[in-house]
């Protein structure tokens, strides 16, 4: 049983899924590779960074703090290839939660320093602030880390973890009755991932926009 429905033969959908298993399968699959790839692609961008000791200057360190937290992200889409089960049955609910924790606190560390670096670029183009504050570099680096631990822990607190489409995050539905919504789950959903999401695109456009401006202006004032 599962989500308080039988387990579903090959090629049936049943309501808690938006994929039939065939499909989930083909979506895992391609999934994994994406990871795959962009896990290879981060470890010789690493190394060639080392190897140009490129980590001395404040925005070289930046930008190796993210392409190491896209190194971190890339074994999740193989981590959840490896723990969703295609036959919808339970027997690897355990895996399926680690792999939605696992994403969550990756992909909110990736995002937090999406932001930092975008902040950065405000203070140094934009206010003209060049002077370094190794502190507070330790303080933001430790911040992000710590950050997205409470919201990848408090699903799995409640037990909010599952298969959700192809791939294990906050589900969305009733864990007794696959038809009814789980309301706090879909709200886990928005206050966790979506609305900050959200936020941290506009907060980017806004920043995109503003140093695009104010580059443009002193181009026209140096002219």
């Amino acid at each position: 049983m599962f989500g308080g429905a039988d387990i579903p033969e090959d090629n049936v959908i049943p309501v808690c899924y938006k994929f039939d298993n065939s499909q989930a399968r083909r979506i895992g699959v391609a999934r994994a590779a994406s990871g795959v790839s962009t896990l290879i692609v981060s470890l010789v961008a690493i190394v060639i960074i080392l190897s140009m000791k490129a980590i001395k200057q404040y925005p070289q360190r930046l930008f190796f703090y993210l392409t190491l937290a896209t190194l971190i992200q890339a074994p999740t889409f193989t981590l959840e290839v490896l723990s969703v089960s295609y036959n919808r049955s339970e027997s690897e609910q355990p895996l399926c939660s680690i792999a939605g924790v696992y994403t969550m606190y990756t992909s909110w560390l990736q995002n937090l320093i999406i932001l930092w670096i975008s902040l950065y670029l405000v203070r140094v183009i934009v206010l003209r602030l060049t002077v370094y504050n190794k502190k507070l570099e330790v303080f933001l680096l430790i911040l992000f880390l710590v950050l997205p631990i409470p919201g990848a822990l408090i699903p799995l607190i409640k037990n909010k973890y599952g298969m959700v489409g192809a791939w294990c995050w906050i589900k969305d539905f009733n864990s007794t009755d696959c038809v009814r919504h789980d309301n706090l789950g879909i709200a886990y959903q928005y206050t966790l991932w979506f609305i900050p999401v959200m936020l941290e695109v506009v907060i980017i456009a806004i920043v995109t926009v503003l140093i695009g401006a104010v580059l443009c202006v002193r181009g026209f004032i140096a002219k």
